[in-house]
């Protein structure tokens, strides 16, 4: 389901939000912007689209509303949400949809950090809650794409992927300090990553990194050297090889654009 949205970048942010219970509207008519909301440890939802169809929301889950979508919605279980509202490049053909996630925990920091964000309105804070949507997109649709592997494994891993969401852009974060963490190899931590997400544990980092990158090259005048170094990389040349190869632009140019 979100493989939909490889092609298409976050532009902007309408708004990060609480939404305790009892306060949020009920119906909801051609929604302006995309949004992706998480329920709290008690809500449970229920939401009926115009087009006649429904879709529950357990608690903390992950859903997702379309832009331009029409709904109801009911209250199964008492408890509120977090709510991240956005815009994309591109309108997109993606259905609603929620995922009841293995460990909600580091999905419900990015949420509740994303809304400290907007609320404080800080320089670049609309730059960093785009970073934090990706990464909230990464971890979801990872979950969904590969919820056929073994749960002891991904179990195992469960420390060094929490480290990386944390920390991917931290310039001084290490394959063989995630492999400690986890009390295993670094052999077995690349083979446990190969298997889950089909990339190696650098490969992974460096795919994050890109897309926060994407996201300060369009929404910032910064120069690309200080993007390099925002998004984990000390090395401004070797950020502009890695963002090329990955891209298929050098980031000076994809910054233009």
């Amino acid at each position: 389901m979100l493989l939909t949205l490889n092609d298409c970048t976050i532009t902007n942010i309408e708004i990060a939000i609480n939404v305790p219970y009892g306060t949020g509207s009920s119906t909801h008519k051609n929604r302006r912007f995309h949004g992706l909301v998480m329920n709290d440890s008690t809500s449970s939802k229920l939401y009926r689209f115009s087009d006649g169809t429904t879709m529950e929301t357990l608690p903390d889950s992950v859903f997702y509303l379309p832009e331009h979508s029409s709904y109801i919605v009911k209250d199964v279980a008492p408890g509120g949400c977090w709510a991240i509202n956005f815009y994309m490049n591109k309108p997109i053909q993606l259905a609603p949809f929620s995922i009841k996630l293995r460990n909600h925990l580091p999905v419900q920091r990015i949420f509740k950090e994303s809304i400290e964000i907007y609320m404080k309105k800080k320089p670049f804070s609309r730059v960093e809650i785009i970073k934090n949507l990706y990464s909230i997109i990464s971890h979801i649709g990872n979950e969904s794409l590969h919820s056929y592997i073994p749960s002891t494994l991904r179990n195992k891993i469960q420390p060094a992927e929490n480290e990386i969401f944390s920390r991917y852009t931290d310039t001084d974060l290490t394959v063989s300090e995630l492999a400690k963490l986890c009390g295993i190899s670094v052999a077995y931590l690349r083979r446990a990553f190969n298997q889950i997400y089909s990339m190696s544990p650098k490969d992974y980092i460096c795919s994050l990194r890109i897309d926060h990158a994407k996201a300060l090259l369009e929404n910032t005048s910064l120069p690309v050297s200080e993007i390099a170094v925002m998004s984990g990389y000390s090395d401004p040349c070797y950020f502009s090889r890695e963002f090329k190869k990955r891209t298929g632009i050098a980031p000076s140019r994809y910054k233009s654009l």
